[in-house]
């Protein structure tokens, strides 16, 4: 591809941007190959402003959603490594549990668990921080911290 395509697919998109419009087929067509394309055709101090990425709704087989029921409830995994084995986000996973009458917990921490929280928390690491070493999320170390009486502090 030539930079005088890149420029026409550029002023497309931005055009397709302005009217609100989600037709990319002219972006699809000349730019598939962009970002390998790119790195050796465009001169030097120009850079590629944008990667385009389209989300594909997800749809799964009855057989899926089975295995996804019984990994939830039988077999005890967490929402995050079954969407892990069937290559989609953890909300995808929860929505498709919750459709089809599956209560999704949140994650609770045992006490010590939350105790170790508190005391990492408070030695001055940030919720992330904590979740990362505990292998929680950020919110479930919110929760248990505001549980245990634990002011949280600012982000900022």
């Amino acid at each position: 591809m030539d930079l005088n395509n890149y420029a026409r697919a550029s002023d497309h998109f931005a055009r397709q941007r302005n009217n609100n419009s989600t037709d990319c087929s002219f972006i699809e067509k000349h730019c598939s190959t962009a970002e390998k394309v790119f790195r050796n055709e465009l001169p030097n101090g120009v850079e590629v402003v944008c990667e385009i990425k389209h989300r594909q709704k997800r749809s799964f087989s009855q057989d899926e959603i089975s295995e996804m029921i019984m990994d939830y409830t039988e077999n005890r995994l967490t929402t995050k490594e079954i969407s892990s084995k069937f290559a989609c986000s953890r909300q995808t996973i929860s929505n498709v549990l919750r459709r089809n009458g599956v209560t999704v917990s949140k994650v609770l921490l045992s006490n010590d668990q939350a105790d170790e929280a508190v005391r990492i928390y408070e030695s001055g690491f940030t919720l992330v921080q904590v979740g990362v070493k505990l292998g929680v999320s950020r919110d479930t170390i919110q929760r248990a911290l505001i549980r245990h009486g634990v002011q949280i502090r600012s982000q900022y």
